[in-house]
């Protein structure tokens, strides 16, 4: 088994925990960079030392992913924390929800665990509000929290919480608190160490998909928030056409009897349009039909009855023709709840296939609904009450006959063609299918983007692929160069002043070529030169018939160069401003020799502006980017064409925003060809 440095130093971090008193580690680490291989590595040895080893997610098909990749059976968060076999009902009509499941007794002093949970990202410390049902306090972290004990000092639990924080954070959170240790000591007065892996692995850097997860996340690592940009890259990354994705969804999936390919959009709404669209081409008609054998269906609530959790993918099997509808008043209200029975395939935790017989509420299949209202969810309660008048609330044959009750625990579900990037969080498919419906740079949307990319095993097609680059709406301007010159030629003669300059910074002598050339071509003569090397300058005396001027040419070794009029009795002032007008637009900027060119790690746009617009039109008319000056707000372009030399500014804002571009000085002809003919 070959590591990373990074992935050395994980599990040095790591063993360190595990020898210590500490009862918490947060490691982190973007697509790519190992998590799960080094878990199941850790699992692996931990279980040879007989140490008892959980391997939690936060969902079935994330558990399901990480049995498969550790080779460890893993199950959820939800089964490891709660007792799912007694529903219990809450005797406080105040309170937003009527029963609840258990938090687990953990009776057994010095528990000697250590508890992996993969996709940490997904785990929710918010209360679930608007349940009718709900397990424990309704705060997952929390709950699993207390029944590890981890505030308990004598107790030897320990908790691993692994996770990507690219990722979307749970919903109506702005971060993910399993993965912020700041939140962990504050809210639950726990420490955790930390550590990241940032270094994606050798044989899959070269992943197109993930290459572009990787500019996604380096843009929202950094502070200007100011790129989305999705390149294709065939056969890894396609952009397709909106009417062209059901037909290429249905392709992929083609044979497979659990979907291998997974469209995600932003909305419920448009979730819903793409759903309508797969099934009209699959069955025919507007795609409005019943729920039939051979649709794909998603659970959209935790079903304790079946097992299945919100987010699971099944595949309807047989489905009756006709639906059962039932009127239900609720106060003065009057809902109807549409059952139907149903005969579904679902993959079990350890990855083998199910068959479910269940009745399913179709009240959401055709609706741009997240959840069940309120009113419809109390509206099963109430169905039930009037099926069972003879059972008294708040007694356990009640709550046994609730738990029991195929009504009540009719599985809610959506169409599952198309989902939205939180149900689809924690999986992976082969192929997926993204609807952007806009590209927006924030960093939720950011977050989505990535999240939605990294969920592609091997294929992405994009409906809309964004191309939102920071320079979008750049505008080049003249600046204030009044007066172009003629180009020196690039077969600059030797001048008998050519023995008085070092070898050694080698830019002097070709810069003096230049120099003299270019004076020539404007009718002034050099009549000597002197040359002082060690104090970074040389001087010429410039004529043109009797009027005469001193110039000072300084330099500095990184080839910067900065004429000068020296001031002296009896020299002419208009000839010196010429001359010195003359050297600055032709060699002010000029840097003779090319720089290896870095960029600041926190500001990629200006890396990626480089690279997809700058240089790509230096290189289209033979041109050199010869050196960039970093500044505040603004980047120096030192450009070279032969003989012609420019040097342009480009202009940012705080957000990152690339503005004006303009000429500074130098060749405005070199500056049109490059910014505007190309």
């Amino acid at each position: 088994m070959t590591l990373t440095p990074q992935q050395e130093q994980a599990i040095s971090k790591l063993s360190e925990f595990f020898k210590s008193s500490e009862r918490c580690f947060i490691l982190k680490g973007y697509a790519g960079t190992g998590k799960t291989f080094l878990l199941g590595h850790l699992a692996e040895s931990l279980a040879s030392r007989s140490k008892e080893v959980w391997l939690l997610a936060p969902t079935g098909r994330a558990a399901r992913v990480l049995s498969r990749k550790t080779g460890y059976s893993a199950s959820t968060i939800h089964r490891a924390t709660y007792d799912l076999k007694e529903l219990v009902e809450h005797d406080d009509e105040t309170a937003s929800f009527k029963f609840y499941f258990r938090t687990k007794d953990v009776t057994t002093d010095n528990l000697d665990v250590v508890v992996f949970v993969d996709e940490a990202s997904m785990v929710s410390d918010k209360h679930s509000e608007g349940e009718f049902i709900r397990f424990g306090s309704g705060r997952l972290l929390s709950d699993l929290i207390h029944i590890l004990r981890l505030k308990e000092p004598t107790q030897k639990t320990k908790l691993v919480l692994v996770g990507d924080p690219a990722q979307l954070p749970p919903v109506n959170s702005a971060t993910s608190p399993a993965l912020d240790a700041n939140y962990l000591f504050r809210e639950h007065g726990i420490s955790a160490r930390e550590y990241e892996l940032k270094e994606v692995v050798r044989q899959k850097s070269e992943s197109p998909i993930l290459r572009e997860a990787t500019a996604i996340r380096n843009t929202l690592a950094s502070e200007f928030h100011n790129c989305l940009c999705i390149k294709p890259a065939p056969p890894c990354i396609e952009s397709i056409q909106q009417p062209d994705l059901p037909s290429r969804y249905i392709e992929a999936n083609s044979g497979a009897r659990l979907p291998r390919a997974i469209c995600i959009a932003y909305t419920n709404a448009t979730c819903l349009n793409l759903n309508v669209a797969v099934r009209s081409n699959l069955f025919g008609g507007d795609g409005m039909q019943a729920a039939a054998s051979s649709d794909v269906l998603m659970v959209i609530r935790n079903s304790p009855s079946t097992g299945l959790l919100n987010g699971d993918l099944v595949s309807v099997l047989w489905a009756d023709e006709e639906p059962e509808e039932v009127p239900v008043r609720v106060g003065t209200e009057l809902v109807s709840i549409r059952f139907r029975n149903i005969r579904i395939l679902a993959e079990s935790e350890d990855g083998s296939d199910i068959q479910i017989g269940t009745k399913i509420v179709e009240n959401l299949l055709f609706s741009e609904k997240r959840d069940l209202s309120p009113v419809e969810q109390k509206a099963l309660y109430v169905h039930f009450k009037m099926r069972y008048p003879k059972l008294r609330s708040n007694t356990k044959e009640f709550a046994q006959a609730l738990q029991a009750d195929p009504y009540f625990n009719a599985l809610q579900v959506k169409f599952g063609y198309a989902v939205t990037c939180h149900k689809a969080q924690g999986g992976e498919w082969d192929d997926v299918f993204v609807y952007f419906e806009h590209a927006r740079t924030d960093a939720l949307s950011l977050r989505w983007a990535y999240t939605a990319l990294t969920r592609a095993k091997s294929r992405l097609f994009g409906v809309n692929l964004p191309d939102r680059q920071p320079w979008a709406n750049a505008v080049v301007n003249d600046g204030n160069v009044s007066c172009d010159v003629t180009p020196v030629a690039e077969d600059i003669a030797a001048t008998k002043w050519d023995g008085l300059f070092p070898e050694e910074p080698p830019f002097l002598l070709a810069q003096h070529r230049r120099m003299v050339a270019a004076l020539d071509g404007a009718g002034i003569t050099i009549e000597s030169v002197e040359v002082r090397a060690n104090n970074y300058y040389w001087r010429y005396v410039a004529c043109r018939d009797s009027a005469r001027s001193t110039l000072n040419v300084w330099f500095k070794n990184n080839g910067e160069l900065k004429p000068a009029i020296l001031p002296r009795a009896g020299m002419d002032e208009v000839l010196g401003k010429e001359a010195l007008l003359c050297l600055q637009l032709h060699h002010l900027p000029v840097m003779p020799h090319e720089e290896a060119i870095e960029f600041p790690s926190g500001k990629p746009f200006l890396r990626a502006f480089y690279d997809e617009c700058m240089m790509p039109r230096a290189q289209a008319i033979g041109a050199k980017i010869l050196r960039v000056d970093h500044n505040d707000y603004q980047e120096k372009y030192h450009v070279s064409k032969g003989a012609c030399v420019a040097t342009i500014v480009v202009y940012y804002d705080k957000d990152g925003k690339i503005g004006n571009c303009r000429l500074e000085s130098g060749g405005q002809r070199l500056f049109d060809e490059m910014m505007r003919d190309t």
